[in-house]
């Protein structure tokens, strides 16, 4: 059948008492449907039917309307998958004939929005099923109209809408999202407290990949980290992969080895090597050796370089790429740990870069206050200063804190029958 009988649909909506006018409409979009039968929807038929229900019974009739959408919306979702191409079909059509209509048909339309983002996301459409999620507004009280769509779902939207945009590296689409879900994840209300806990998870997964590719190297290195040590036990078995958060430790590895060189950057590098899962990633090789201060050789880059993205490898400013201005940063503090001074030539050749080169990222680092020199222009020498007193005022300050945590175990230790592993 190509389309529905001729006159049924008028027939149907002619019938005076409400509950039986939607049985016989009901009765007859299923077989359109083909669910029952698993056979080939009828895109025709559903299309008549979308057609004549939005605009033949419309909101002069919301009673009989409103019902009949919702049903086939949720109907909808049952189609077999072998059938994506004709729902693809159905879905747009249903989306371009309700949305002027949406604030009477609004839970219908948030059904059939996230059906067809789900039908890209099959499609590996990620730009296209991010464009249908961020069509719908969340904030626009219009889908507020049940509980179905409360605080958490809302918050739970933005968050699938920013994972979609960030798949297809569309990282301005993703933040306008992400930016709009802090608030409504301070707002989920402590009866939602597992379901907060999840959605915290993702949401700060989307913001690191956000600061990642922004190239906020460090911040993004920190938020990876944090995700990576979370607590396991907090969440259920299948809630938490081990291999996504070995993933996030390796991105965090990598975001902290491209961050800009410095004090910051040599603590993070610090918690990231204390923890034993690195020995075991591709780029500890790297993280080893800036942890200890050794300097990286082209090969080393070269190798490095393999496992990066490409937002990882773009072209600055200078003409050095991020991850080239990284390894130069850490050289030149790996030779300030080498050498009281140098000539800029000779430092030059050390870090494989132009003398003009050499000179500009020595006078950055300087002005930054991440490198402690100064720079004789007239006799072409930079003078290190290795008074590392600061960093030795910090190192005692951990030191001290942790022995006094340690201390205190100790003590409730012998004290109790409790024990702590560290």
């Amino acid at each position: 059948m190509s389309s529905l009988a001729s006159g049924a649909l008028e027939k149907a909506n002619s019938i005076d008492k409400l509950d039986a006018r939607i049985k016989q409409f009901q009765s007859l979009i299923e077989p359109c449907l083909g669910v029952s039968s698993k056979q080939k929807p009828n895109v025709n038929g559903i299309q008549q039917f979308i057609v004549f229900v939005v605009e033949q019974i419309g909101e002069n009739n919301t009673a009989t309307s409103k019902p009949l959408l919702l049903f086939l919306a949720k109907r909808l979702e049952s189609i077999e998958e072998d059938f994506n191409d004709q729902l693809l079909e159905v879905c747009k059509l249903f989306i371009e004939r309700v949305r002027p209509k949406y604030t009477y048909y609004a839970q219908s339309l948030l059904l059939v929005c996230k059906l067809l983002a789900e039908l890209y996301q099959a499609d590996e459409d990620w730009t296209n099923a991010g464009r249908v999620m961020a069509s719908i507004d969340p904030d626009d009280q219009h889908f507020w109209d049940d509980n179905t769509f409360d605080i958490a779902k809302r918050c739970e939207w933005r968050i699938e809408t920013a994972e979609f945009f960030l798949q297809n590296e569309d990282n301005t689409s993703a933040t306008k999202h992400i930016q709009k879900c802090r608030k409504l994840m301070r707002d989920i209300p402590l009866s939602k407290a597992k379901v907060k806990q999840q959605l915290g998870l993702r949401y700060k997964s989307c913001y690191s990949r956000i600061l990642d590719s922004e190239r906020k190297f460090l911040a993004a290195a920190v938020n990876y980290l944090e995700i990576a040590q979370i607590d396991t036990n907090l969440f259920d078995a299948t809630e938490v992969n081990p291999a996504d958060l070995l993933k996030s430790l390796e991105n965090a590895v990598t975001c902290a080895i491209l961050a800009p060189a410095g004090g910051p950057r040599t603590r993070v590098l610090a918690m990231l090597h204390r923890d034993e899962r690195s020995r075991n990633l591709k780029n500890n090789k790297v993280l080893e050796k800036m942890h200890k201060n050794m300097i990286l050789s082209n090969k080393d880059q070269e190798d490095f370089s393999k496992q990066l993205a490409d937002h990882h490898q773009a072209t600055l400013a200078g003409g050095l790429t991020v991850l080239q201005k990284a390894v130069y940063e850490h050289n030149m503090l790996a030779a300030a740990q080498l050498y009281k001074n140098i000539r800029i030539e000779e430092l030059a050749k050390l870090l494989g870069v132009t003398l003009v080169q050499a000179e500009d990222l020595a006078r950055i680092m300087i002005q930054e206050n991440r490198l402690h020199a100064t720079i004789d222009q007239v006799d072409g020498v930079i003078e290190f200063d290795n008074d590392s007193s600061i960093l030795n005022s910090w190192d005692a300050n951990i030191s001290e804190s942790l022995q006094s945590v340690n201390d205190i175990v100790d003590m409730v230790e012998a004290k109790s029958s409790l024990k702590f592993s560290i």
